[in-house]
């Protein structure tokens, strides 16, 4: 503590001792009041992270314009951006506030350190005359990164289904004291595409608080199989400073497993015939169709019923593959027993499949079977030669021959009679 103190006062003296000069020229010249004053927060920086300074410049003397400034850190510290300011104007006793981002490594721990801002400017009036500058030394002490963090995260669910837009629940919770300043921000990598819920802000976050995030994550269809690694990166401040403080910065990390879309459907089923006689077969014919984005694997189709059926090999049927977008037939046949009573009955056809992770899945439809009882066939008893005649009367033949034969006997009485006719004129006539 003696020794942090020691370098604060030397780090001050440094900075009073600077600001009493400005730059001409490539030249230092002592100067009786500056132009501006310079206030940095915060002085103290952890090592091991990401932390946030606020710069805030106030304008001492009277207006001045074309104004920049430039901010030179400490070869130990790793500036996250050019610290390159284009300010402009800033009228007297105006205030302007500058944010740099400063990476500290874990080796800068217990440093005392120091940096420069330069500023460049014009008063009014002194248009063509050299610009006038400023240095003001600027000091950091370093310590420790935090121990352990503060804060965690959980990702619900960890599975999502490619071709689809999936919802993921991001959980953050605070396991220590109150936070302040809370910037999560989550990171994704390609393929996925994460369409809702990539930042979310919060003023502060209390002890043992829970709070949700949702997320709206793409994946492509071509992505199913594989798994990706993202990251969540949270910033917030211990302290209640808004623009003070040591910013810590917690990267958390998670995993993501795409699975394939898979699902297989049904369609033109039917029975044939639509009725069954006893001890008859019947056949079940169908398609199926896999409308998902990854192939069905080993699939079995087979027909299994409580009712009055027998079910032999030909009752099931093995498939395959079922590729993406495509269909394939299937035709299964079973057989009702003899004393199978009527109704209508019903037959479960069962499909089996792998998805792409290996695991059994199944479909199944029901359809109905109407089963009749057969036609009852009665034995004829044996006929005698009358019962026989009357029977060969009755058919169709005899009934044509006897037309026959009655219009043959009733020409044959007509000619007769013509003839006799004939002959009692003639003997009339001899007479």
């Amino acid at each position: 503590m003696k020794m942090a103190r020691l370098l604060t006062v030397s780090l001050l003296i440094l900075t009073f001792l600077v600001s009493a000069f400005y730059v001409t020229d490539g030249r230092a010249q002592p100067v009786d009041i500056t132009q501006f004053s310079v206030k940095v927060e915060p002085r103290v920086l952890r090592a091991g992270g990401n932390n946030s300074v606020s710069i805030f410049i106030r304008n001492l003397g009277g207006p001045v314009a074309e104004m920049d400034a430039v901010l030179t850190l400490p070869p130990q510290l790793i500036p996250l951006s050019d610290n390159r300011w284009r300010i402009g104007s800033l009228d007297s006793d105006q205030e302007v506030v500058l944010y740099a981002d400063v990476y500290v490594p874990l080796l800068a721990s217990g440093m005392a350190l120091s940096g420069s801002l330069t500023i460049n400017y014009r008063r009014h009036g002194e248009i063509g005359l050299p610009p006038k500058s400023e240095l003001h030394a600027i000091g950091f002490l370093i310590e420790g990164p935090s121990k352990a963090s503060q804060t965690f995260i959980k990702l619900s669910p960890v599975t999502i289904v490619a071709g689809l837009n999936n919802t993921v629940t991001l959980t953050i919770a605070n396991k220590g004291e109150e936070i302040y300043d809370v910037d999560v921000t989550i990171t994704i990598p390609p393929p996925l595409a994460l369409l809702e819920g990539s930042r979310m802000t919060m003023e502060t976050l209390s002890a043992d608080g829970v709070v949700n995030m949702p997320l709206t994550i793409f994946a492509p269809s071509a992505s199913a199989g594989i798994a990706v690694t993202g990251s969540v990166t949270i910033r917030y401040r211990p302290g209640r400073e808004l623009k003070g403080g040591v910013q810590v910065v917690e990267v958390h990390t998670f995993g993501l497993a795409i699975r394939g879309r898979l699902t297989l459907i049904m369609f033109k089923v039917s029975v044939s015939p639509e009725v069954v006689e006893a001890g008859s077969t019947f056949t079940v014919i169908g398609t199926l169709l896999n409308k998902g984005n990854v192939p069905a694997r080993y699939v079995n189709v087979s027909l299994s019923s409580d009712g009055p059926f027998s079910f032999t090999s030909d009752s099931v049927s093995f498939l395959g593959d079922v590729l993406p977008h495509a269909d394939s037939f299937f035709s299964l046949m079973a057989s009702v027993r003899d004393d199978a009573p009527e109704g209508v009955y019903k037959v479960k056809i069962l499909v089996t499949y792998e998805d792409d992770i290996h695991v059994e899945r199944s479909v199944e439809r029901w359809v109905e079977v109407k089963v009749v009882r057969p036609l009852m066939v009665v034995a004829p008893r044996p006929q005698g030669p009358i019962e026989t005649l009357l029977s060969y009367i009755s058919t169709p033949t005899a009934s044509l021959a006897m037309f026959f034969i009655i219009v043959a006997l009733t020409l044959a009485l007509a000619i007769q009679r013509a003839v006799m006719v004939r002959r009692m004129r003639r003997l009339q006539l001899m007479r």
